[in-house]
């Protein structure tokens, strides 16, 4: 019996001894600057290092198993200010702390950064990245982002194409990596690699097109520029070149806010070419003529259609004739809104910018929708949609005329107009008129008549761009993070040029000619990735990322039927015979612009397998390995693969006891 009591009172000392230890609760909320809740914040008592925990999807935590004391908390988070919250945990019971506060740290070395696949705090990462963010992008208008970076980035170097409204820039990361082939970087926007061929058109008046220029600065929270091989590595063969990673905003503010952007500007050159006028050019001429031992009269060659009589009557300024001043508006309204479970994003733009060159402008309208709703604490799906028209009114310039005429062959003692009618007379002595006054003056070619070039020739290019993008992040178990997504990159352009001259450029024996030129691509991509993070002990983390990415690329032409104005087919090939700019006709019911979509002049498939392996050791070693397997259908079947290993290490040498407090250096 005495055996039995002990017993019993053993099992009663063992419940209440696990009903102490079950209430011996440190729990609180930890917030961000805004008030929202911080999920994944790490918590640990500073006296009793091996104890703690991380709060959840809600900021809540709750810490068990502690020595009772007057204890401290040391709460980190990526991207904020260490704190620190004393408590007196001396008591049994459950201790509750005051909702805490967070403060976004100061330090660029926590800054979270894209690195491919993922993001990584900066002083952690072993390749060469450069972040750039909103502030940076938008402290100066531009039409095109890439235009944004110039000067910012080391070792990124921009070089504006032409000054044009939306000309594409060329952009080297590092300098020329290949001799013979494209020296562009990959563009990736919210995970999705896109199109940026600046000759979809083929050679079409040099880099006619910029389609970068569709993607309104003003949307972008962030861009991540991944130089060396390391932080390439990830993207295989495309990231050769450099790898630009764009990031657009998402509503991750508390409640919901409105805003509105407006900026007016003008362009001009910052210096315009001093030419010869009329007097100059010809006293140059008659010296070189008498240098060359003629007499009297100085003769024209036969290139110039004029007599030296008739070139003293006319001085044109051809530069002056070129050149403008160009207006700018651009306007942006956006909406946005963050709570417990979603977030969404919306904006809307309006850009129009004229350049220095007459007739040149690009008008952009655009809208953004991104979105992101946690289904539950392990589900979250997102969306990333964007859809912009953009209108590039084209004129010639450099080689293919306009200023780069005006700066050459066009020379001042051209006139601009016929300043009387003029008349040809046949061997009979009859007469026609040829030429009426205030005609376009053409003998010496319309390439030597800029204006005329300009006012006789409609050309506009419009683009139909759309970015789209699904993904779903799923976390099965704490520390494991699937993502999968699909994305939709869309564009349609069509280039649409008119001569109101019968014989301009070449057609001759008709009222006018006009050419179409359209061309589609669609570019799908998926890619599924799986990260798992494994902290081993207090000095040792290990991160893994196995990931596999598929992208097909379509690129079409169309064929256009040839008609007149009564609707009747000619011919099938790209030339429409009619007297108006066919995209402004108001009659432009009566032509049957029939569109035959051709297979693709261009397809090809992607397929990729790659892994990422991190590994620190005391917060200041670092080492990373990437391996990436791309397979592309533009090679034979026994060459399809490449291989693409990578391997990089870091040191923090201000974290060793020798620098740590060393009063000059901060971080090595």
């Amino acid at each position: 019996m005495k055996k039995y009591y002990t017993t019993l009172l053993l099992a009663v000392l063992s419940v209440l001894s696990f009903q102490t230890i079950q209430a011996q609760t440190i729990s609180g909320r930890i917030l961000d600057e805004e008030g929202e809740p911080l999920p994944g914040a790490n918590i640990l008592i500073k006296e009793q290092v091996k104890i703690g925990t991380v709060t959840d999807f809600d900021g809540y935590f709750k810490i068990t198993g502690y020595t009772p004391g007057k204890l401290t908390l040391i709460v980190s988070f990526i991207g904020y200010a260490e704190k620190q919250i004393k408590v007196d945990a001396s008591t049994e019971g459950e201790v509750k702390v005051p909702p805490a506060k967070m403060l976004e740290s100061n330090s660029d070395l926590d800054e979270v950064i894209v690195v491919g696949y993922g993001v990584q705090r900066k002083r952690e990462s072993s390749g060469s990245v450069v972040t750039l963010g909103t502030k940076d992008i938008n402290d100066i208008p531009t039409p095109s982002f890439e235009n944004a970076i110039q000067g910012k980035a080391p070792g990124v170097q921009i070089i504006t194409g032409s000054g044009l409204a939306a000309s594409p820039s060329i952009v080297r990361i590092r300098g020329i990596a290949s001799i013979s082939a494209a020296g562009d970087p990959l563009y990736v926007v919210d995970g999705i690699p896109i199109s940026q061929d600046f000759f979809t058109n083929g050679n079409s008046g040099g880099m006619n097109t910029n389609p970068l220029a569709s993607i309104n600065p003003n949307d972008i929270k962030s861009i991540d520029i991944l130089k060396d091989a390391s932080a390439t590595a990830i993207y295989g063969s495309r990231g050769a070149n450099g790898v630009i990673i764009i990031t657009t905003k998402r509503g991750n503010q508390k409640g919901l806010k409105f805003g509105f952007t407006s900026t007016l500007g003008v362009s001009a050159p910052t210096k315009r070419p001093d030419m010869l006028n009329s007097a100059e050019y010809l006293q140059l001429y008659e010296e070189a003529w008498i240098n060359d031992g003629n007499v009297g009269t100085p003769s024209l060659p036969s290139s110039i259609p004029l007599t030296w009589e008739e070139a003293q009557e006319y001085d044109t300024d051809w530069v002056d004739q070129t050149i403008g001043t160009g207006f700018k508006q651009f306007y942006d309204f956006n909406v946005q809104k963050g709570a417990k479970d979603y977030n969404y994003y919306l904006g809307v733009s309006y850009d129009i910018n004229e350049s220095y060159l007459i007739g040149n402008s690009y008008e952009r309208l655009s809208g953004r929708f991104n979105g992101d709703y946690r289904i539950n604490d392990k589900l979250k799906v997102g969306i990333t949609t964007s859809l912009s028209r953009g209108d590039n009114n084209r004129v010639d310039a450099a080689w293919s005329g306009g200023l780069g005429a005006a700066m050459s062959t066009a020379l001042p003692i051209y006139p601009i107009f016929y300043d009387k009618d003029e008349y040809t007379f046949d061997g009979n002595g009859d007469s026609t008129l040829s030429a009426s006054k205030g005609d376009h003056w053409l003998k010496a070619g319309i390439g030597n008549n800029p204006v005329a070039n300009r006012e006789l020739k409609s050309w506009r290019v419009r683009e139909l761009r759309s970015i789209n993008s699904f993904n779903v992040n799923y976390s099965p178990i704490k520390n494991l993070n699937i993502i999968a997504n699909g994305s939709y990159d869309y564009m349609n352009q069509i280039e649409d040029v008119h001569l109101t001259s019968s014989d301009l450029h070449g057609f001759t024996g008709v009222d006018g000619v006009a050419i179409r030129s359209p061309r589609q691509i669609h570019n799908y991509s998926s890619f599924v990735t799986g990260s798992y993070n494994w902290k081993i002990n207090d000095d040792h983390n290990v991160t893994f990322l196995v990931g596999t990415e598929y992208q097909q690329s379509q690129n079409y032409f169309s064929a256009m039927k040839t008609v007149n104005d009564q609707g009747e087919t000619v011919a099938v090939n790209n030339i429409l015979n009619v007297d108006e700019p066919f995209y402004d006709l108001p009659n432009k019911d009566n032509y049957d612009f029939d569109t035959t979509w051709l297979e693709p002049d261009k397809r090809f498939n992607f397929m990729s397998y790659f892994t990422r392996v991190n590994y620190s050791y005391k917060n200041k070693y670092f080492v990373q390995g990437v391996f990436r397997s791309d397979g592309s259908s533009k090679f034979g079947p026994n060459k399809r693969y490449g291989y693409f290993p990578s391997i990089s290490g870091g040191w923090i040498l201000s974290e060793e006891k020798f620098l740590k407090y060393n009063p000059i250096v901060n971080f090595l």
